[in-house]
């Protein structure tokens, strides 16, 4: 990986990719860029590209609503689509109190039925159509 900052780099290869970035809201734009080049790179419709980035922004938002000190995304080209996990601590807290982000996940569970949802995991597959 290499470091293009304190708390961001990326790997980028012709099947996916990684990207670490702060948890900043600035950064999501750069989170949902990074993944829509790999999707489109992958034959991706773009009406699944912004649901992916709508997904990742409200993924990241969670993160960031987290408290997480990093956030690592990965997109991985396959058959049937991409797969896109995103790393976080607290990033998929249960919903127990108030302030957990898990209501921003019920989107993208919404958007992507095959959604994954851990302690410091969430991850989903955009569908070749």
């Amino acid at each position: 990986m290499t470091e293009a900052g304190p708390a961001a780099g990326t790997s980028v290869s012709r099947a996916g990719g990684q990207l670490r970035i702060a948890p900043d809201p600035a950064l999501a734009a750069t989170a949902r860029l990074f993944a829509a080049a790999i999707a489109r790179d992958a034959g991706i419709g773009e009406d699944r590209i912004d649901d992916l980035k709508l997904a990742v922004t409200e993924t990241c938002a969670a993160a960031i609503d987290a408290a997480s000190e990093a956030i690592e995304i990965e997109a991985v080209a396959s058959g049937d689509g991409v797969f896109v996990r995103v790393r976080a601590d607290g990033i998929g807290r249960d919903g127990s109190a108030p302030d957990a982000p898990i209501g921003r996940l019920e989107l993208v569970r919404a958007l992507f039925d095959d959604t994954i949802t851990e302690p410091d995991l969430v991850g989903f597959t955009v569908p070749r159509n």
